[in-house]
């Protein structure tokens, strides 16, 4: 239980933080700020901001997105370990008992998507409460699938970081398994300065706009970015484009459908557990001391 306020917690604040960041100007180059002269906001352009909003690449925007994404590290920070402590006490006072490993790790994978879950759940509802202190909040089906669409992939992109960090630990050391994974998404955030409209993957590229296109895809952080999509349902696509109208012009699109991004997540969760289940299976943490090189 207390593992859950713990999330709920965290998120409900993080998510009245990008609220409030977003409405003061000081992200997406204040993307709500545009829209207060009206009494009303839409839950879907709350959603449209915790999911990174639409940025146009450049340094300024991808300050903003590292900063959105400070709540996603701490969240990988504080389940991070949790799989790896409980999988070290099992070592020694489980398994000895207990051969079957994998029915364990299949459980503690369970407890843990539920965490991820519930944290960009956990977010919207900070983000909405924010927002009903002074305006009134629309709720509409557009919103709620959209909403949907968030809490799924943003709670599939966290098992899959955290799930890795908790193998990584298991297989190295704990502290590798955090800056391996976290530097990886740094980097991958970092790389989306390339298609900025100077830098040599620019879309602006006439000529090579269409591979430069295919290469964005492959950066998954890409893929966290709500206002680079479409979607199938036509009232939630006309919700991003209604969103998206608020900002710069030049943005980026994927040109791929929300569904897409999720089901790579999923294929990519569905991947980790796999390997985290042969690992759990194979690894012995006694015989392998890993945080003591073997001492």
């Amino acid at each position: 239980m207390r593992e859950i306020l713990k999330c709920i917690l965290w998120a409900i604040v993080f998510g009245a933080v990008e609220v409030i960041r977003a409405l003061h100007g000081l992200a997406y180059g204040g993307l709500l700020l545009l829209k207060q002269n009206v009494p009303f906001f839409h839950l879907s352009d709350l959603v449209m901001v915790l999911g990174l909003g639409n940025p146009y690449v450049n340094v300024s925007c991808l300050t903003d997105i590292v900063g959105s994404m400070l709540s996603l590290f701490v969240f990988q920070f504080l389940f991070g370990t949790r799989i790896y402590r409980h999988f070290c006490a099992a070592s020694v006072y489980y398994f000895s008992r207990c051969p079957h490993r994998l029915s364990w790790f299949l459980k503690e994978a369970a407890i843990l998507l539920l965490f991820s879950f519930l944290y960009p759940l956990g977010k919207a509802a900070g983000a909405a409460g924010m927002i009903a202190l002074n305006h009134q909040l629309v709720i509409n089906l557009p919103s709620l699938l959209l909403l949907g669409g968030y809490v799924l992939l943003y709670g599939l992109w966290l098992f899959a970081t955290t799930l890795a960090i908790n193998l990584l630990s298991i297989k190295w050391a704990s502290g590798v398994g955090f800056a391996i994974t976290v530097g990886f998404q740094i980097f991958a955030l970092s790389s989306l300065i390339l298609w900025s409209p100077k830098g040599p993957l620019s879309l602006a590229d006439e000529l090579y706009a269409e591979r430069n296109l295919r290469l964005l895809k492959l950066d998954p952080i890409s893929h966290l970015v709500f206002g680079w999509h479409e979607s199938i349902v036509t009232s939630v696509n006309d919700a991003i484009s209604s969103f998206n109208s608020y900002t710069l012009g030049g943005a980026p699109s994927l040109g791929v459908p929300l569904y897409i991004s999720i089901l790579l997540c999923a294929v990519i969760c569905a991947l980790l557990i796999i390997v985290g289940g042969y690992i759990i299976e194979r690894h012995e943490l006694i015989i392998t001391n890993i945080e003591t090189g073997g001492r």
